[in-house]
């Protein structure tokens, strides 16, 4: 009965696939016949000036631009206060997360002692008098003031019992108490990623803050209450009300609680999107909001708000759910929007925290959709596969969002073969490319952006009309440009006797004579190559890593399988009488970069297949046959 009622679903769907985007499609399989649509509105380039500004302001809240205008007609002054009581049983540490060891690593508490610290792959001396390094970016600066090194520290201490350890950390807490009056160590997100901070490193030394570290930070909670960031919101926003939250019960003042505690309610239902997704739609971002939660649910706990703590729990609940089910066989962080491995705790260490507080949390195999947040999730014998058919994030808030409608990434038995570029800086002359579309695994038309990116965190006018249908084996979605284009794509996997094979079928209505381009990025250590006539995916790990892989090729017998060859066999196609789409392999330039942590930048190959929009309509595909191998089978 229930296999019954599924195929008439799946047949439902196909029905409702076949007119998506207003592209009509009469078989599924094949992109085939297509009808002429007009564009929503007159097409053309980015507009500078003053119609960008209008039309990225014409998206924000209005108390966002009200927020913003009282930020600079009255600015809040810095006052120091002193703290006259604390209750230290509130507590926020978390040994899963804290202990984390994928996390851990990004920090040598050995160079901090020599006067060296490396944050985001750059290392700069320890500016240890100014709090400010000289040729670094903002956003490094911005990490030195988090003091999430602090917590290396106090780790390497409890781990090692060496007091130079100790006296590190807590003198680094008394030089930036003694030496910061202002600038970027008193932002509100620093200061609200710090102070929690600050309070871990003082849990695991397992001692009180002196009164002079404590007047410091509640200076900096009394100043966080009259500085929130109301004119960006977010997950900026989200951090401030979770450390006034947990500050608030920590300084004893129940009053502020009681008004912290409602906002950040109101954020929670409104951040996290029903299919568990945070509503930025990065899962770097999901994954540090789910870290916040989980710090104010410990620092509620301690004090017995068991109907606060329910609440959370069903939130957790849901983003587990979805973290567990979407990076399930994808081996890092999805590269979607502004995103990378490192950043935030690890998806691992998350989940554990969640099963050791009972914390239940679905895991959807097989195919699973996020409907909400636009993501699609295929899974099928050893191979993953991602697709992204959604908003760039909410109207008011797409800073950290990429041009990655349709896009996609893929990955066999745990291993990234398609990826998208990642996220390198903020502030960087790359910025733009890798918010770009052609940064992603989808498709260019007419050398235009899907929607009008600008800055390191603006957006003018953007796509829209999302639509996603299951079919047999896959997904079939849509979305049009900015400018009116539209962009369908077929994405399907199925067993042959070859090997996995991925389809993948775009239909794309442009400016008549143009071109389309889509895109296809490899994971370093992955080749494009011609063979007999045909384009090959090709493993070159071994070549690009041979003492890696000599150490950890599978022994005989062994049923190891992260080592083993993936190669693919990719056929590239048009509809119109067999004719030949050009092909482009890149193996140098800014579109091979690639950036799967911030800050670091490796190199990759690229094929653009390049086809025309006879009449404005145009259609390509191209089928990648994954070899069978014994490893494929065996998972």
């Amino acid at each position: 009965m229930e296999a019954e009622k599924g195929k008439k679903r799946d047949e439902r769907a196909v029905k409702a696939s076949r007119r998506v985007g207003g592209i009509q499609i009469r078989d599924v399989g094949r992109l085939a016949e297509k009808i002429k649509i007009r564009p929503r509105h007159l097409c053309g380039k980015p507009r500078a000036g003053l119609a960008l500004y209008i039309h990225t302001l014409c998206y924000l809240k209005p108390g966002q631009i009200g927020s913003r205008i009282r930020r600079q007609l009255f600015p809040v002054k810095r006052k120091l206060y002193r703290c006259r009581q604390a209750d230290e049983t509130v507590r926020i540490g978390i040994r899963e997360l804290d202990e984390d060891p994928a996390y851990a690593q990004r920090f040598k508490p050995e160079e901090i002692l020599e006067g060296r610290l490396c944050l985001l792959h750059e290392t700069f001396p320890f500016p240890e008098k100014s709090w400010k390094a000289e040729g670094a970016t903002r956003l490094w600066n911005f990490n030195l003031h988090y003091f999430e090194y602090g917590i290396a520290l106090a780790l390497a201490y409890r781990r090692e019992g060496k007091h130079t350890y100790r006296e590190a950390v807590t003198g680094l807490i008394d030089s930036w108490t003694d030496c910061v009056e202002g600038g970027d160590g008193w932002h509100p997100y620093t200061i609200s990623v710090r102070l929690p901070n600050w309070k871990i490193i003082y849990e695991i030394l397992d001692e009180r803050p002196s009164e002079k570290v404590l007047s410091s930070m509640y200076s900096q909670y009394r100043y966080l209450i009259n500085m929130q960031e109301t004119h960006l919101l977010g997950n900026h926003y989200f951090e401030n009300l979770k450390t006034l939250v947990i500050f608030s019960l920590y300084f004893k003042e129940m009053d502020q609680f009681r008004i912290s505690w409602k906002k950040l309610k109101t954020e929670i239902q409104e951040q996290i999107l029903p299919d568990g997704i945070h509503f930025e739609r990065s899962m770097m971002y999901h994954k540090i909001i789910m870290e916040d939660i989980l710090r104010v649910r410990e620092a509620l706990m301690n004090r017995n708000l068991s109907g606060e703590v329910a609440f959370l729990d069903e939130t957790l609940g849901r983003m587990g759910g979805a973290l567990s089910s979407l990076e399930s066989g994808m081996g890092r962080t999805p590269l979607f929007n502004d995103a990378g491995d490192h950043v935030a705790k690890s998806g691992r260490a998350l989940l554990a925290a969640l099963r050791q507080e009972g914390i239940d949390y679905p895991k959807a195999d097989g195919f699973c959709a996020f409907p909400e947040a636009g993501y699609y999730k295929c899974c099928a014998g050893g191979f993953a596969l991602i697709l992204d058919c959604g908003k760039m994030g909410p109207d008011y808030l797409t800073g950290h969002g990429h041009c990655d409608a349709l896009s996609f990434e893929l990955s066999v038995r745990g291993i990234p073969v398609l990826v998208n570029s990642g996220t390198y800086q903020y502030q960087d002359r790359l910025r733009p490319f890798f918010r770009s579309t052609r940064a992603h695994n989808t498709v260019e038309i007419a050398g235009g952006e899907q929607s009008e990116i600008w800055g390191e965190h603006r957006t003018g006018r953007r796509l829209g009309n999302t639509a996603c249908a299951r079919v047999d084996g896959g997904w079939l979605g849509s979305y049009e440009t900015y400018e009116g284009y539209r962009h369908q794509r077929l994405l399907r996997m199925k067993e042959t006797e070859k090997g996995m094979e991925l389809v993948i079928e775009d239909a794309v209505h442009g400016p008549e004579g143009k071109n389309a381009s889509a895109f296809f990025h490899l994971a370093p250590g992955f080749s494009w190559k011609m063979r007999d006539g045909r384009w090959w995916i090709v493993d070159g790990r071994e070549e690009a890593e041979p003492a890696k892989w000599k150490a950890g090729a599978p022994k005989k017998g062994s049923t190891r399988t992260d080592m083993e060859e993936i190669e693919a066999e990719v056929t590239v196609k048009t509809e119109k009488g067999g004719a030949r789409a050009d092909v482009i392999i890149h193996r140098s330039g800014d579109i091979c970069s690639y950036a799967p942590e911030f800050g670091k930048r490796m190199k990759k190959q690229v094929m653009e297949v390049r086809f025309k929009l006879d009449n404005g309509v145009g259609v390509c595909g191209l089928n990648m046959v994954f070899q069978r191998q014994e490893a494929y089978i065996s998972q």
